[in-house]
């Protein structure tokens, strides 16, 4: 195990660790490679993101950034810019969750069912801002094809409604 500070300890422990929860992960998975890299995450601000996922061949699996390959099930850690990480501020400068099947229709949930309302109805950014982000975001649901992503997009578009 990498000798952590008590502070880096908890941080890894509590505030990391313990929101993985992924099927067949055991606490003796945990190696000392993978508390370096939450390690380097914390304490490197410019690391946005942190991916949590189990690969069939080999095992737990702790990356700054996303998998190259596609997988199952992840978890992922997200950092505000340049915001540094300790406990008290961790839940305002990391967001966090998981990321089940197929990623794009995962995304597309997130940004029509959290993302989306909540900028288009903040009061702080300008029109402009929001009327540019509106056009991003239709040229992304553009982008998409099969009818399973559409037919998810009506369905997540009438309940946001």
């Amino acid at each position: 195990m990498s000798q952590a500070s008590p502070a880096c300890f908890l941080l890894q422990n509590y505030l990391f660790k313990s929101r993985v929860v992924l099927e067949n992960l055991q606490p003796d998975m945990w190696l000392e490679e993978h508390e370096d890299t939450i390690d380097e995450f914390i304490h490197d601000v410019m690391q946005r993101v942190l991916t949590v996922y189990m690969d069939q061949y080999l095992g737990l699996q702790v990356l700054l950034g996303t998998p190259a390959q596609a997988t199952d099930y992840l978890i992922y850690f997200v950092r505000k810019e340049k915001a540094e990480i300790d406990t008290p501020n961790f839940v305002h400068m990391v967001q966090f969750g998981s990321i089940r099947g197929v990623y794009l229709e995962s995304l597309l949930r997130h940004m029509l069912g959290i993302f989306a309302p909540q900028f288009m109805e903040s009061k702080k950014w300008p029109e402009s801002l929001k009327n540019n982000f509106s056009t991003q975001l239709h040229k992304f649901l553009a982008s998409l094809t099969g009818s399973d992503i559409w037919i998810l997009f009506i369905v997540t578009c009438t309940e946001v409604q």
